[in-house]
């Protein structure tokens, strides 16, 4: 029988970063960062400073793309396709500690 420390130290690395949140990285910078349930995924995008208010943002859930930008800026924070369908109706986001926290539901 293997015990719990008896795990191939691969094993226990991929666990760990199974858990929390996990950085999507984009030419060495973070871009985002994403943490999922079996019902939700959760993305956080770190604002510029100043950048406190929803109406500053323009964010657009659709079943098929997220986009993130500061309103009338014609760069995207966040332009991006998930893996599976997203429950636009029931998905949602808000700015909460710096950061646009987009809650899509699958």
């Amino acid at each position: 029988m293997v015990g719990r420390d008896d795990k191939d130290p691969e094993v226990r690395e991929l666990e760990k970063k199974a858990r929390g949140r996990q950085p999507y990285i984009y030419e060495g910078h973070v871009v985002y960062e994403w943490e999922q349930t079996q019902d939700e995924v959760h993305i956080y995008v770190k604002l510029p400073p100043g950048c406190t208010k929803a109406s500053q943002l323009s964010i657009s859930l659709d079943p098929k793309r997220v986009k993130l930008s500061l309103r009338g800026a014609n760069q995207f924070y966040l332009n991006h396709e998930p893996a599976g369908l997203v429950d636009k109706d029931d998905s949602t986001w808000f700015i909460e500690d710096g950061e646009a926290h987009i809650i899509l539901a699958k």
